[in-house]
C-alpha cells in the first residue's frame, strides 16, 4: 500500500490539506491494523487522478473521500483506530461536516497561502522549491496561485497586498472612472478643505482603506469557519463527540494544520485561532500527538537507506525519478494547458440520476427503427411489383416492316430493295449531259 502526496512543507507531511488529512488517517489505520504502508512525495499524480492518491497493486484511489471508502470496504466498516461505528445521526453530521470543511477551510487555506503575496512570495513559493524539481517549480505554484485567486475573486480580498492595489485600481468598471472623472472640481475642493483642516484619520476614512477593509472581511470569513468548530468541541474531545478520532477529524487536522503551524509573515489566520478560538489550539494540538505526522522536506527527499527511513516518523521513500524525455513531455503538456483554447467539461463528474426520461427520448429510437423497416419493405416490393414487364412477352405498337413476316418478308424486302437501286441507276442515266463547245471564227480579210 503506497499512499502519494504532494511534498512536505512547515514541518508538515504536505503543503496540501487533503494530502496531510489522508497521510493521518493512513497512519492510524496502519497503527490498528499492523499493516506496512509507504509514502511517496510526488508532484504529478497518475493518469485519470489527483493528489492525494492511494495505490493498492494495480488499483488506484483518488482523493480522500475515495482513500476513506476503500479502507471502511476493506476493513468491514470499522477502521482501526478510528470511530467508524457511527449513529445515522453522526453519519449525516460527519458528511455536512466535510462539506463544509472542504468548502470553507480551502478559501482560507487560498487567502493565506497564495493570495497574500507576502506569504506566497517569502513561505510558500520557497516550501514548493525545497519539494518540486526544478522544471516543475515553474509550472506548480503559479497554477496553483491562479486557481486560487479564481476561488477567492467573489470575496473582494484582493487588496490584501500592495501588489493586488493595483489590480484593484485598473479593475474598477468603468463607470466608476467615469464619475471620478466627472467630478474633478469637488476632488479639488476636498484636498484644500484636507490642508485646511489637517490630515487625521476619522473612524470612516480608516474603514475605506483597502488594508482594514479586508482585514474585516478576512476576520469574518475565519469567525465562520472556527465558530461552528469550536462549539461543537466545546464539551467533546473530538468533532462527533466520539471517544476516538473520526474520519472527519482527519480532514479537519489537515486544513486547521495548514492554517495554525505555518509562520507567515501575514500571520493573521494563526492569530485569529489563538485569540478568540483556544480550545480549537488544543484541540488540534491534541489531534497532532495522537497522529504523529509531523514531517521535514529533507526526509522526503532522502529517504535512500533503510537507516534513513527508519530514522523518520513516517515511512518515506524515494520519489520518483523523471528522464529527459519525461521531463519535456511535462513542460509541453503545462505549456499546453496554457493556451486559450476552449475549455471542456473533461473535469466534471456526472453523477448517474435516477429520474425518468421524457416519451420522446424513450419512444423515439422505437420508431424510428421500425419507420426505417417500413421503408426498406415498401422499397423491395415496388421494385418487385411495379417494374415492366414482369417476364411476359414484349408488344411493340406502330408500323410493321416487311422484314417482320419472316422469309417471304425478307424476299419481299430484298426485291424492293432491288428495285428501289434499280430506279437511281435509270434516273442517273436519263440525266441530261452538258457538253462546252468551242467555235473559232476565222475572219477573211
Amino acid at each position: 500500500m503506497k499512499l502519494h502526496i504532494l511534498g512536505p512543507a512547515f514541518g508538515l507531511p504536505s503543503i496540501d490539506a487533503e494530502c496531510i488529512a489522508a497521510v493521518a488517517l493512513i497512519e492510524r489505520y496502519t497503527q490498528g491494523s499492523s499493516q506496512a504502508w509507504a509514502l511517496v512525495a510526488s508532484h504529478e499524480a497518475a493518469p485519470g487522478t489527483r493528489l492525494p492518491f492511494l495505490q493498492v497493486g494495480d488499483e488506484t484511489y483518488s482523493g480522500f473521500d475515495r482513500i476513506a471508502q476503500y479502507l471502511i470496504d476493506t476493513s468491514g466498516s470499522t477502521v482501526p483506530g478510528l470511530a467508524t461505528n457511527l449513529t445515522a445521526q453522526q453519519q449525516a453530521d460527519a458528511t455536512a461536516l466535510s462539506t463544509f470543511i472542504k468548502s470553507e477551510g480551502q478559501l482560507l487555506l487560498d487567502i493565506s497561502l497564495y493570495v497574500s503575496f507576502e506569504n506566497y512570495r517569502n513561505r510558500t513559493r520557497s516550501a514548493f522549491t525545497k519539494i518540486l524539481p526544478w522544471y516543475a517549480n515553474f509550472v506548480i505554484p503559479p497554477q496553483r496561485r491562479h486557481q486560487a485567486r479564481q476561488r477567492t475573486q467573489h470575496l473582494g480580498v484582493s487588496s490584501l497586498d500592495v501588489d493586488d492595489i493595483h489590480d484593484d485600481v485598473i479593475d474598477k468598471p468603468s463607470s466608476m472612472q467615469s464619475e471620478q472623472q466627472k467630478k474633478p472640481f469637488e476632488h479639488e475642493t476636498e484636498k484644500h478643505a484636507r490642508r485646511l483642516l489637517g490630515r487625521k484619520d476619522t473612524v470612516r476614512t480608516l474603514l475605506q482603506k483597502p488594508e482594514h477593509a479586508a482585514a474585516f472581511k478576512l476576520n469574518a470569513i475565519a469567525d465562520n469557519f472556527f465558530e461552528p468548530l469550536q462549539e461543537l468541541i466545546k464539551n467533546h474531545s473530538n468533532l462527533l463527540g466520539t471517544d476516538q478520532p473520526a474520519i472527519v477529524d482527519c480532514l479537519a487536522f489537515g486544513y486547521l494544520s495548514l492554517m495554525f503551524y505555518p509562520k507567515m509573515p501575514q500571520n493573521w489566520l494563526a492569530s485569529t485561532m489563538r485569540l478568540k478560538y483556544q480550545k480549537l489550539v488544543v484541540y488540534l494540538g491534541s489531534l497532532r500527538d495522537t497522529f504523529r505526522v509531523d514531517a521535514h522536506p529533507d526526509e522526503a527527499l532522502d529517504a535512500v537507506s533503510q537507516s534513513e527511513k527508519g530514522a523518520a516518523e513516517l515511512p518515506w521513500v524515494s520519489p520518483q525519478t523523471f528522464g529527459p524525455i519525461a521531463v519535456i513531455s511535462y513542460i509541453g503538456q503545462s505549456l499546453f494547458s496554457q493556451l486559450p483554447l476552449p475549455k471542456t467539461d473533461s473535469g466534471l463528474e456526472h453523477l448517474p440520476t435516477k429520474r425518468q426520461p421524457s416519451f420522446l427520448k424513450r419512444y423515439l429510437p422505437a420508431v424510428l427503427g421500425l419507420t426505417s423497416t417500413s421503408l426498406a419493405l415498401l422499397a423491395f416490393w415496388a421494385y418487385n411489383n411495379l417494374t415492366w414487364p414482369h417476364g411476359e412477352a414484349v408488344h411493340f405498337f406502330g408500323r410493321r416492316r416487311l422484314v417482320d413476316y419472316g422469309a417471304a418478308g425478307a424476299t419481299l424486302s430484298a426485291l424492293g430493295s432491288l428495285g428501289l437501286q434499280m430506279q437511281q441507276q435509270q434516273r442517273q442515266s436519263q440525266a441530261p449531259v452538258q457538253v462546252d463547245v468551242t467555235v473559232d471564227e476565222q475572219v477573211s480579210p
